[in-house]
């Protein structure tokens, strides 16, 4: 049983509250770092679509997968395969084993999640409806340390403006650049794969 599946047996005989998620993630976040480390292993198919090859998911799937974020399934899924160089195959991104974000045994949660987000930033843009689950799933102390690993990093700065745009909360560790500055960043060189629709009730 995976963690998403014991994350799904957890619910059926507990109440949905804050605390029992908090709970949860405590005691499962080992498990949930080595399948964010290693990429979720597939042979022929993932979530009910064929895969073109055998590997790794990584990327948002991977993050959603591993945390058990209720969102779909993302409209692009990255690949890491025995291939010896990067193609696309309809909604699949493959990419050889050079890509992968993390591949390192006894990193923390925090970095592994980041390599993640880096990759899924990178490769296959901003996807808003994840980062809003993500929002939910973090506590304080975790997003703190999150935006902290590479401050002054690129893509450090896009996840702390994305969380705390969401989140409306201010991180004590947010990196030195303004939010009109990090918006414009994101409009220009960003592909933002969800539509914010009704987001403030307009």
């Amino acid at each position: 049983m995976n963690a998403l599946d014991s994350k799904n047996e957890f619910f059926k005989n507990k109440s949905c509250s804050s605390l029992h998620l908090w709970m949860y993630n405590i005691v499962n976040q080992p498990i949930i770092s080595i399948m964010l480390q290693l990429g979720i292993e597939i042979n022929d198919s993932f979530e009910g679509m064929a895969a073109p090859a055998s590997g790794h998911i990584v990327g948002y799937a991977a993050i959603v997968k591993s945390l058990g974020l209720r969102v779909p399934s993302p409209q692009i899924i990255s690949l890491i395969t025995h291939a010896s160089s990067r193609s696309e195959i309809g909604s699949w991104l493959l990419f050889p084993k050079a890509y992968h974000p993390t591949e390192i045994a006894g990193e923390t949660f925090e970095v592994a999640l980041y390599k993640q987000l880096v990759f899924a930033i990178k490769y296959e843009g901003i996807n808003l409806l994840v980062f809003s689950q993500l929002a939910k799933w973090l506590n304080k102390d975790q997003i703190e340390k999150l935006v902290s690993i590479e401050p002054t990093g690129q893509y450090s700065r896009k996840i702390w403006f994305i969380l705390e745009w969401i989140t409306g909360e201010k991180t004590e560790r947010a990196p030195d650049l303004s939010k009109e500055v990090m918006l414009n960043l994101l409009m220009r060189r960003c592909n933002i794969v969800w539509r914010v629709k009704n987001h403030q009730g307009t």
